[in-house]
């Protein structure tokens, strides 16, 4: 089984400081007097990852050392109970934020993190399981996601809550009218409501910016994940805004999230649907498409709109070359960062923020890519 965190990190005072400036940017403010007095001494303190999908588990020890009084202030056990997977390149920055926040908390003193993690990729009655395994475990906190239909959740959550435990949702929330929603505290992640919206509007900017842009007249729209609450809503509101806008006819089809399948299925829907001028998927998705494009006889950037979700280097490069629109961004990292870090910061001081911290939709398009890409390479994004 992998880990997050395969061997031991050290950070040194200029990383501690680029910690400090992480904090920052994202807005959180953990306690400017524990993180930023002067050092007395070294010391070292020692986190416990453990990974697991499914009941094996794996306990890595990262030791983190920093330059200062770094003796833990406190100590807690969390648990996150996700549907990902460990290997995806889409889940990557997710997990390094919780890690990188994990390290943090260790560096400066404030906490040792006890953490496991589970992780279903996409089977979301085995998230289901796990996540009874958690509360089952009385840990300080858990984090999770709701990914598909919340019943699957719900009762164990409220049995959680009931019992003391303290929830933070990430990456996908409940859907349901706030009277129906489960008990978490709140939730860190996109708002999937406007998502399609916002990459409709920006397609609008894109063919009003260039000379020559034509408006979209058949759309295909790939769904990775059948009964996932998310992708659905995001495609659905943006088969939407086209139609209302461009008089675009949208056809959506699940092509799974089996990138060696892809290129098959896709390349059968484009013959089905030999007039689509428009295709949106996954980044992931995407980048194993250009050969199956040219395949089709269509030419990218020219008779062919490539718009995405979840851009990876190679996506936003081909935004850059004038190949594809635009991706929408979630901004996966701070999905992982920022609930670690403001679980430690209800655990340890009861502040807790209400509703939805939106980290998307951040548009990636040939206006910003250029200083986005260097976040993608340095596995941020």
């Amino acid at each position: 089984m992998k880990s997050m965190s395969q061997e031991p990190k050290k950070v040194e005072r200029r990383n501690f400081m680029g910690y400090a400036a992480a904090i920052i940017a994202t807005g959180l403010v953990v306690g400017a007097g524990t993180y930023l007095l002067a050092p007395k001494q070294t010391e070292t303190v020692t986190s416990t990852i453990t990974t697991g999908g499914g009941t094996a588990t794996k306990t890595v020890t990262s030791t983190v050392t920093g330059t200062g009084t770094v003796t833990p202030k406190k100590e807690y056990t969390i648990w996150m109970a996700d549907h990902g997977n460990v290997g995806s390149s889409f889940w990557a920055p997710c997990y390094k934020g919780v890690q990188d926040a994990i390290d943090m908390l260790a560096a400066t003193g404030a906490a040792k993190i006890n953490f496991k993690h589970t992780y279903t990729n996409e089977d979301y009655s085995k998230q289901a399981d796990d996540l009874k395994s958690a509360v089952a475990s009385k840990p300080d906190g858990i984090l999770i996601t709701v990914p598909s239909d919340p019943t699957l959740l719900d009762a164990t959550v409220r049995k959680g809550v009931a019992e003391g435990i303290p929830f933070i949702a990430l990456n996908a929330n409940d859907q349901r009218p706030i009277d129906k929603m489960m008990p978490y505290l709140f939730y860190v992640g996109e708002n999937a409501q406007l998502v399609g919206p916002a990459m409709g509007v920006d397609l609008n900017r894109y063919i009003n910016a260039h000379s020559g842009a034509f408006k979209p007249k058949n759309a295909l729209l790939c769904n990775p994940v059948s009964g996932h609450i998310i992708w659905e809503t995001r495609l659905r509101l943006y088969g939407q805004l086209m139609e209302s806008t461009f008089g675009t006819k949208v056809v959506t089809q699940v092509t799974g999230v089996d990138v060696t399948k892809v290129p098959d299925i896709v390349r059968s829907l484009l013959t089905q649907y030999p007039d689509t001028d428009l295709i949106s998927a996954s980044g992931g998705t995407i980048d194993v498409l250009w050969p199956v494009f040219e395949e089709a006889g269509k030419t990218p950037g020219k008779d062919l709109y490539v718009t995405g979700f979840d851009p990876t280097a190679d996506f936003m490069a081909k935004i850059q070359a004038g190949k594809a629109v635009n991706c929408f961004d979630q901004q996966q990292y701070l999905q992982g960062f920022e609930p670690l870090m403001q679980m430690y910061m209800y655990l340890a001081h009861k502040f807790a923020i209400y509703g939805t911290v939106a980290t998307g939709p951040f548009i990636v398009n040939e206006t910003n890519v250029a200083g986005v890409k260097g976040s993608a390479e340095e596995g941020y994004r």
